[in-house]
């Protein structure tokens, strides 16, 4: 009962940041996984994969969440100009290619998100850049995803977010 007290000061703020809600100007964060792969960026390339299209068990933190689960896609991501729909349990993204430079770079802008995660991060876009490396041998696939959160203080959602989207 004495720890009480000591309790309250560390768990306060974090109820205080709750009720805070949504911020709509704030500042976007980029996040970025890069993965050395030992294989030529053709076959990188062609391996590429939106998260959503990644035959995996979800993990943890996403199975929380309907809204965070993914189930399929539908569209193409070969050209600028196509359209690739995210389909996850409650809602959707859709992405739109904005620019393709085979065996190199294949970005996207989120053109549309709906039911997923809206209180918390709005999704700005991404892409997936590929170096080559020992001489074509090995490729260095980096992927960006940026998006701008919605939830202040920033101490109190960052590590969160981070790691969701990472």
């Amino acid at each position: 009962l004495t720890r009480l007290p000591i309790l309250l000061i560390f768990v306060m703020p974090i109820f205080v940041a709750i009720g805070e809600g949504r911020h709509d100007g704030l500042s976007a964060v980029s996040i970025t996984t890069a993965q050395t792969m030992p294989v030529s960026p053709t076959v990188a390339w062609h391996s590429i994969q939106f998260y959503e299209q990644v035959q995996r068990p979800v993990p943890w933190l996403l199975r929380i969440s309907p809204e965070l689960r993914p189930r399929y896609t539908t569209g193409h991501s070969e050209k600028v100009g196509d359209v690739r729909v995210c389909i996850y349990d409650r809602g959707h993204l859709t992405k739109l290619i904005t620019q393709v430079i085979p065996n190199r770079r294949l970005a996207f802008k989120v053109v549309r998100q709906d039911q997923i995660e809206t209180r918390g991060v709005l999704l700005l876009d991404g892409s997936f850049d590929l170096q080559p490396l020992d001489h074509g041998r090995a490729t260095l696939v980096t992927l960006t995803t940026r998006y701008q959160p919605l939830l202040w203080p920033r101490w109190a959602y960052a590590l969160a977010e981070s790691w969701a989207v990472h």
